[in-house]
């Protein structure tokens, strides 16, 4: 059994297509067939459920799989070690973070990092906050910045750095324009644009209406908190949103939210079980000294 192999069989076991793999691994379709038809003899099982191109994890390809991404991220987790050994100054680190953070607190973030570190390297992975808990658990990412800050298994190490006020964004023409706060219970009748569901802050927008008693009126459901504010300029709804970091012109109106209390909290989630290179673990100390109160 070759590590090629493995590698092979995971990129397969993902696509469930052998012709698609094989443009993927950027082989031909005949030898990435050869190569699992020889795998399967070494361990004298069938991995695959074959129909035609496309094909199908069996009871015994499961149960293998989750050996091989463990021993695989083992050899990547060696691999970036040896990497961070010989420059620990230079690497790239795998960051995910929610939707709502990337307009100002990550660019921020990554900003001020790479002027102690100039030769740091970002992937960055932006998702709904659950997702992003799923690249975590299987090693995708590094370090995670969360909100709010999701249920967690025992082996993620979670720490709540700081919360913020969420605010009301109405459009300039909007008849509580030129208040300064407003009772969330005042807005049942509006509409509003939201993120889409699974997104922490949409999670946290139909909490607080919940908390005032009805359920909002869904007009646009988007995936950028700066669409949102757009949206709500040109009169199209009301959202909850933070506080615009350089506000403009255009920038809606914001007020206020005296009830509920409207906040959102913001975690940094990593897994201390895997090797996290030195200058992940720098970066995770940087966030932590930015953010903390």
């Amino acid at each position: 059994m070759e590590l090629q192999q493995l590698e092979y069989f995971r990129v397969v076991a993902r696509t469930q297509h052998v012709t698609q793999a094989a443009e993927e691994l950027a082989i031909t379709q005949p030898a990435l067939s050869r190569a699992m038809a020889r795998l399967e003899r070494d361990l004298g099982v069938a991995l695959f459920d074959h129909r035609g191109r496309s094909v199908k994890l069996n009871r015994y390809g499961e149960a293998f799989l989750r050996h091989v991404e463990r021993a695989l991220g083992a050899i990547e987790e060696g691999r970036r070690e040896l990497t961070d050994l010989a420059d620990r100054d230079a690497g790239v680190i795998a960051f995910g973070f929610a939707h709502a953070l990337g307009t100002s607190v990550v660019p921020d973030l990554i900003a001020s990092f790479r002027q102690q570190h100039p030769r740091a390297r970002f992937q960055l992975m932006q998702n709904a906050s659950h997702i992003i808990l799923d690249e975590l658990e299987a090693g995708d990412v590094d370090l995670a910045l969360v909100s709010p800050v999701p249920p967690t298994n025992e082996r993620i190490e979670t720490l709540e750095l700081s919360s913020e006020e969420l605010y009301l964004a109405v459009p300039h023409d909007h008849r509580f324009a030129k208040r300064k706060a407003v009772r969330l219970a005042e807005l049942r009748d509006d509409t509003f644009v939201c993120l889409r569901e699974g997104y922490g802050l949409r999670t946290l927008t139909d909490h607080f209406c919940a908390q005032a008693g009805f359920t909002p009126k869904i007009a646009f459901e988007g995936e950028e908190i700066a669409t949102l504010r757009g949206l709500v300029s040109v009169g199209l709804g009301v959202a909850i949103i933070p506080a615009a970091s350089s506000p403009v012109e255009s920038t809606p109106q914001q007020l206020h939210i005296s009830e509920p209390v409207c906040r959102r909290s913001i975690g940094l989630l990593w897994d201390p079980s895997r090797y996290q290179p030195e200058l992940a673990q720098a970066f995770r100390h940087h966030i932590i000294a930015s953010m903390r109160v």
